[in-house]
């Protein structure tokens, strides 16, 4: 006899009026969601099963419905909406329909608005966990990486869960003045049997090129400030 555990069926719900379909007709204003499909394929790859909800619009009853829908599965992972804007409705809509959320914001760059709730299932199961991720694509990926995936791997049984890590020579300066733990999108090469890592051209967590042109993360503590050339720093690879 072998120990078994059920596949979690985890539930995706991305937000926002500016959401647009790979179908739709681009407009000013408006981006691709491609969140829904980045975290279809991360969560189908961590070995869940992934049930993609549709879009809503920035208004509580939609968010309010398909919350309710989503909290029917396993867990629930939401994205966009957590930050302090006009539009940002999202953890006050899980509340709502009854989610207590457990803490909001966390001390990473990018990703910092990341909640984390629980549900009760009236009726009967257990508490089912959920997971607000923030809305820029960077941030959604970096969060769901460092803090969704091993929640989910718990879920299936799994033992404690590490990032394949290694240490690398920086190639050029980073600027970092914050106390904040960064992961920052790298390009990671080899050379003499050395490990040398580069940040992408760009940092902005609303730039998803920046992460496709990546193979890795490497990360800066939060104590550390402005590392430089030279310097060895913890990688990630992707």
């Amino acid at each position: 006899e072998v120990e078994v555990h059920r596949k979690p069926h985890v539930s995706i719900l991305t937000s926002g009026n500016e959401l647009l379909d790979l179908d739709e007709p681009l407009a000013p204003g408006k981006i691709r969601n491609s969140n829904a499909y980045a975290l279809r394929e991360l969560v189908q790859e961590t070995g869940c099963e992934a049930v993609s909800l549709e879009r809503s619009r920035d208004e509580e009853s939609e968010l309010r419905r398909k919350m309710s829908e989503g909290l029917r599965y396993d867990a629930l992972i939401t994205s966009g909406g957590v930050s302090v804007g006009k539009h940002d409705i999202v953890l006050k809509t899980l509340e709502a329909v009854g989610v207590e959320i457990r803490f909001w914001k966390v001390n990473i760059k990018p990703g910092k608005p990341f909640a984390f709730g629980v549900y009760a299932n009236p009726a009967g199961g257990g508490l089912v966990p959920v997971f607000a991720l923030p809305g820029n694509p960077v941030s959604t990926v970096v969060t769901f990486l460092q803090l969704v995936r091993p929640a989910l791997q718990k879920m299936m049984g799994a033992g404690p869960v590490s990032f394949p890590a290694l240490r690398a020579t920086l190639e050029h300066d980073i600027a970092k003045r914050d106390s904040k733990r960064h992961f920052n999108r790298g390009i990671l090469r080899g050379e003499n049997g050395r490990l040398f890592v580069r940040a992408t051209r760009s940092q902005s967590s609303g730039v998803l090129s920046s992460l496709v042109d990546a193979n890795c993360l490497f990360i800066v503590p939060e104590d550390r400030m402005d590392p430089k050339a030279g310097d060895e720093v913890e990688v990630e690879l992707l």
